[in-house]
This record gives C-alpha cells, sequence and structure tokens, in this order.
C-alpha cells in the first residue's frame, strides 16, 4: 500500500475485514488500534494476534480493548512497558457482554490485577485512562493522567479520585452503588470537562449537593453533562440557568414520569438565544438535543410534542431507525433520513410515501408475515438498501411472496435461527439472493446447511454461524469435517464461546486474491489513511491532541 494507514478500528469488524487490514498495515505505523472480541465476532483477537506481537507497535499512542479473552490481554499487558509511546489505554467491557457473562467481574478483576502488578512503568506514563472500574486499585501510578473515564464507579471510589487525581481535566463516571450525603468534588479545580451519571434513587441527596454546592466552584468547568434516573423536581429551568452561566455546553437527561412544571422555563431568552439549549420531553425522559436527541421511533410511540423548539423538525431528522407497528402514521410526521427500517405490519405504499423518504434506507427488518406482502412493492423504491433481516421461520413466507423474483440488490443477509426442515429451502434462498457478500445466521442447524450456503452463493466473502452442535461429543469430527469440505479459496475459523459453553462461531471469510479497490471501499470505516493534505492536517490535530493531554 502506498500510503501509510495510522489508525485501525477493528470494531465490529468481520475477519474478511481483520485478514485484509492485518496484510496490508505495518504495525511501526499505527498510531491507534482498537480491537474488539464480541460476542457475535469472537476470535478478533486471535485472528489480528496471529499475524502481530503487539510489542511491534513502536508508535502507538491510543490502544483500545473491547471485551477481550484474558489469554490474549495477558500476551497484551506483558509487553505494554514496551510501547513507550503509549498514552491513552482502554480497557471496555460491554452492557451486553455482562448480561451474557456472569462471570465479567471477576475476568476484570483478574485483568486489573494484572494491569496494576505488571505495567507500574506504562501506567505512569498515561494521560488518558479508560476502566470498568478501579476498585482496590491503587491510584499512585496516575501522576500525569489528565483523562478519566470509569463505567462503575462507588462514591468511595469518587472521592478517591477527587483527593488523590486532583490534576484531572477531564472525569466521565457512573456513580453506582453506596448512597452517601456529602461529597466534595470541587477538589477537582482543574477540571475543564465533567460527565455524570448518577444512580439517583439511592444518591438523592448526593445528586442536590454536588449540583448545588460544588458545580459553581469547578471554576474551570466549561463542559458539563449529567444523567439521572432520579424522578423530582428536576425540570426547573430557571435553577439550571443559574448554576450553568459560566459553561460552554451543559447536557442532561433526567428520568421523569411526570413533569412537575410545564416547559416554560426552558423557552426563556437564556435557553433559547443566549444559550441555544434545547430540551424535550419524550418516553419519561427530559433532555437537551441533540445530544441525547432519540435516534430510534415507533410509530406507536409518543409524539414530540413537549419541547422548547418552535417546530419539531430537527427531532424528525435525527432519527435513523424506524420500527413501524401500525398502519396509520401521526399526523405532520414526515422522516427523511431513516437508514434502518423495521416492518411489523402491512402499509399501504401512498402512507409509507407520506412519512418517509425511502431514498436513505440501507437495512431493513422483516419481523412479521404480514410485512412479507411489502417486499416486491418496497424493494424498488429503496435505491440504497442492500442489508436484509429476516427471523429464520418466515422465509418459507418470504419466498412464496418473491414469486421467483430475483433480488439482486442485497449484499448482507441476516438470518435469525434457521431451523429449515427441507433443503430446498435453503437452496431457494440461495437463488432468489444470489449476490450476497455478506451472511449471518445466528443459530443454524447443522454443518451441512453451512456448506450448503457457501457452495450455492458465489459472491460471498464473509459468512458467519451460531451453532449449538458443534460443542456435542462429535465437535471435533464435525470440525474437521467442516474444513475438508469447504472451497480452499476460504479460510476458517470456528471458535468455541467461553461465556456461553453450549455455544459455538463459525466465521468464514474469502482468502482468494480480490482486487485492492473492492475490499478497500468495504473496510475504509475501520482504517484511517493519510491521503492528502487535508489528512495530514488532520493527522495533525490527531497528534496535537496527545500533546495537549
Amino acid at each position: 500500500m502506498r500510503y501509510p494507514i495510522t489508525r485501525v478500528n477493528l470494531k465490529s469488524c468481520l475477519p474478511y475485514h481483520v485478514d485484509f487490514i492485518c496484510h496490508h498495515i505495518k504495525p511501526d505505523q499505527i498510531l491507534s488500534l482498537i480491537l474488539s472480541d464480541d460476542i457475535d465476532r469472537s476470535g478478533q483477537s486471535e485472528l489480528f494476534f496471529s499475524y502481530f506481537h503487539i510489542e511491534q507497535f513502536t508508535q502507538l499512542r491510543s490502544l483500545t480493548l473491547i471485551n477481550l479473552e484474558n489469554n490474549f490481554f495477558e500476551i497484551i499487558v506483558s509487553n505494554l512497558n514496551n510501547l513507550h509511546r503509549l498514552r491513552s489505554f482502554s480497557l471496555v467491557t460491554t452492557e451486553y457482554y455482562h448480561s451474557i457473562d456472569k462471570n465479567y467481574r471477576l475476568r476484570f478483576v483478574a485483568m486489573k490485577n494484572l494491569l496494576s502488578n505488571a505495567c507500574t512503568d506504562f501506567l505512569s506514563k498515561l494521560t488518558q485512562l479508560t476502566l470498568f472500574n478501579i476498585q482496590e486499585m491503587t491510584l499512585k501510578p496516575f501522576a500525569r493522567l489528565r483523562h478519566l473515564k470509569i463505567s462503575e464507579c462507588s462514591t468511595k471510589e469518587l472521592s478517591r479520585i477527587c483527593s488523590e487525581l486532583p490534576m484531572l481535566k477531564s472525569l466521565d463516571v457512573c456513580l453506582q452503588g453506596d448512597s452517601i450525603t456529602m461529597l466534595d468534588i470541587s477538589q477537582l479545580s482543574a477540571l475543564t470537562q465533567l460527565r455524570l451519571k448518577i444512580d439517583g434513587w439511592k444518591n438523592k441527596s448526593l445528586l442536590t449537593n454536588l449540583v448545588k454546592d460544588f458545580l459553581p466552584h469547578l471554576v474551570q468547568l466549561k463542559h458539563f453533562e449529567l444523567e439521572s434516573d432520579l424522578w423530582n423536581s428536576m425540570d426547573d429551568g430557571t435553577r439550571w440557568a443559574n448554576l450553568t452561566k459560566s459553561l460552554v455546553t451543559f447536557n442532561f437527561k433526567f428520568k421523569i414520569r411526570f413533569l412537575l412544571k410545564n416547559l416554560n422555563s426552558f423557552r426563556t431568552p437564556f435557553w433559547l438565544e443566549e444559550k441555544q439549549w434545547f430540551v424535550v420531553y419524550f418516553n419519561g425522559d427530559l433532555c437537551t438535543i441533540p445530544r441525547f436527541a432519540p435516534v430510534k421511533y415507533n410509530t406507536n410511540g409518543q409524539s414530540f410534542d413537549m419541547s422548547n423548539l418552535s417546530s419539531n423538525t430537527i427531532l424528525h431528522q435525527h432519527i435513523t431507525e424506524l420500527t413501524v407497528l401500525t398502519e396509520i402514521f401521526h399526523p405532520n410526521q414526515y422522516f427523511p433520513n431513516i437508514e434502518i427500517l423495521k416492518m411489523n405490519c402491512s402499509v399501504r405504499m401512498e402512507r409509507m410515501f407520506n412519512a418517509i423518504s425511502l431514498n436513505n434506507i440501507k437495512h431493513l427488518i422483516l419481523s412479521s408475515s404480514s410485512s412479507m406482502a411489502m417486499v416486491l412493492l418496497i424493494l424498488p423504491v429503496m435505491p440504497l438498501l442492500d442489508e436484509l433481516t429476516i427471523a429464520g421461520r418466515l422465509v418459507p413466507v418470504l419466498i412464496e411472496h418473491l414469486q421467483d423474483n430475483i433480488i439482486e440488490q442485497i449484499r448482507t443477509l441476516n438470518l435469525h435461527f434457521c431451523y429449515f426442515e427441507k433443503e430446498s429451502i435453503t437452496k431457494m434462498l440461495c437463488q432468489y439472493f444470489p449476490r450476497i457478500k455478506y451472511l449471518n445466521v445466528s443459530l443454524i442447524n447443522s454443518t451441512n446447511d453451512i456448506i450448503l450456503f457457501i457452495q450455492q452463493l458465489p459472491y460471498l466473502v464473509n459468512a458467519s454461524f451460531g451453532m449449538n452442535s458443534l460443542l456435542k461429543k462429535e465437535k471435533e469430527k464435525n470440525c474437521k469435517r467442516l474444513k475438508m469440505t469447504i472451497d480452499k479459496k476460504y479460510s476458517c475459523q470456528i471458535v468455541h464461546s467461553s461465556n456461553q459453553n453450549t455455544f459455538s462461531f463459525v466465521h468464514i471469510w474469502l482468502t482468494d486474491d480480490v482486487s485492492f479497490i473492492t475490499r478497500f471501499l468495504d473496510l475504509k470505516e475501520y482504517i484511517y489513511i493519510n491521503f492528502s493534505n487535508l489528512y495530514c492536517h488532520s493527522s495533525k490535530q490527531y497528534n496535537d491532541m496527545f500533546k495537549k493531554i
């Protein structure tokens, strides 16, 4: 590759793309690296580290690890002290990961202990850190730390942060657990940016004290964001105006069952003219927009009537994912920027055109048998549509409605729970969608179905399948048979999930020669390349960011 790749983000990246990226990057040119073992992408780190050792990334300045398996974390941690330029480190576990891995806390404690014991020199150089929690973790090594994010933080730990890390410039914490009434955060006098998410039920008095007594003492604070599920009198715009006069940005999201007041206190010149801060009350949330503007909406939901906006157009413009639950839309609603459309019922096309711009839709989700009747009508009027999601039980219904029509615009097909009783259904599906490049099947019957998909889809470049059967007694036999049967132009990776001990993932991707430009266009969202002075300037900004912190 002629131009240097400087940043690589492999979050939600397919094995097909990981394989290609690994072939075309030079580790000593990478400044920022994001690795992710998402539950449906398990095995990414295994594939990545089959190409590289972490110590090869000698220029690395920012490293983010998301849901990484413990064995690969150990490999990385043992070499972090050798990455002398690394200044930003993030160890992230997502909420979805927490829901499917009951042992995530124990796993994180093991990772945290390993980090503290093996990387003292590395930690002392960090200026930016993201962790799940810092419980029982000494803060002494973090003398240079200026930016800290903690996903789960007790008030005791926050108090420790305030006293031991007074030079922080930005702090992002989610307060949970224990309840205390007083907490002096005014020690963080250098803060310019503060983001708090508070369990209001357990910390009702604390929330009041933080806002009333300590916020005014953070004299350098310019950007403040607050989230709370506390259902009390947080809907007073006049009170907030008095507390936030010196701020450049102020965003909030409060869970409020009933507004104690109307929104007139947010319709003053301070809010609408001086600051131009806008709020909306929607689905029990009082929040600022566009920061917390909803991006998902369903046609059976509440309208955006309660806001300090003169028009709801801006709110409709922010909706990118729409679920159609009713045949009739709210009057005066028009959604111009929908990219994901989920159809739960059949709707007359005239009504669809009056409520939704179909020109931007990229992903169609069919979740009911009645919505199948619209397929042949709706596909031709969605020029950007290339992804289709459907439950396996509805596939026979879809095939019936297609009436032998070949659908060539779909490139990505997502199927949920595909227990097809007849092999002919799989063959017909491949026949009607012949140009599929990316196939995702959450749960499939057998290796026979996998082989059939691969044989019947000539343009397939990446496929992922979830299976139960591979973890039975004959799993080694099944794995061997699958790998032997697959065409040699494909690579195959079988990952037995450590989190779901009855589940396996089968990842298959094309390794045969494919035009460079085809692959590059597919993965442009995952890599950053210095193409011109414009991008070089962006790279300079990126470098400057680290100089500042």
